[in-house]
């Protein structure tokens, strides 16, 4: 989907994607699944970035990820 977006945009040089991982805790798969998703997404958004010769930044709040991880111990009983 978004090779269609960059495509439609001439001079296109930069994507900034805010709160990168903040939609993968919103899901209901564990953690492992979770780092699997994640590492797809990124490996797509680096082919989308070379494709077109542009550069993609991600943001990502480390401490709400800590909060996440700290909650699923909590429930697995560690």
């Amino acid at each position: 989907m978004l090779d269609k977006i960059v495509a439609k945009i001439p001079h296109l040089k930069l994507i900034v994607i805010d709160t990168f991982a903040e939609h993968f805790r919103a899901t209901d798969v564990g953690y492992n699944d979770r780092k699997k998703m994640i590492a797809n997404s990124l490996m797509g958004l680096q082919e989308c970035a070379q494709q077109h010769g542009i550069s993609i930044i991600l943001i990502n709040n480390m401490k709400t990820g800590r909060r996440d991880f700290v909650a699923e111990q909590l429930a697995k009983g560690n």
